[in-house]
């Protein structure tokens, strides 16, 4: 969502930067209408349930993505890093080779559980990631 942080400060200056290139998905919030005309963009992946961020998320993004020609699908939070990872699959399912998936890894993250492994090889998967720190990216790797 676009509240107040320096994830948002990012995404409003690409967008400003590259107005007629960058959509942004998000949840809304308090710097929604700072974005104005400078880029594309659509709010509807508010909700983070399993169904959501499995399903009704990726096929949402996979949509968006092949209206607008959009290549690179770049994630901020984990469920939406999780749903760009399938939508890039869906993508290049479709026949959309192009489409890259880039995540921005926040945090020390639990892997304790199957599960919650299972979940973050989606975001180690990405084509590219970003960490804020050597540190970070030591630890995750």
């Amino acid at each position: 969502s676009l509240h107040v942080g320096g994830v948002e400060r990012g995404v409003l200056d690409l967008c400003a930067a590259r107005p007629a290139t960058s959509a942004v998905a998000s949840a809304g919030g308090p710097l929604e209408a700072s974005l104005g005309t400078a880029a594309k963009r659509w709010s509807t992946l508010a909700r983070r349930d399993p169904l959501s961020v499995l399903l009704i998320n990726p096929l949402v993004i996979s949509t968006w993505t092949r209206r607008l020609s959009v290549d690179v699908l770049h994630a901020h939070s984990r469920a939406l890093g999780v749903s760009a990872a399938i939508a890039r699959r869906l993508c290049r399912t479709l026949g959309l080779r192009r489409v890259r998936y880039v995540y921005t890894w926040h945090g020390y993250y639990d892997t304790s559980s199957p599960l919650k492994r299972l979940w973050y090889a989606a975001l180690l998967a990405a084509d590219g990631l970003i960490f804020p720190s050597a540190a970070l990216r030591d630890a995750v790797r």
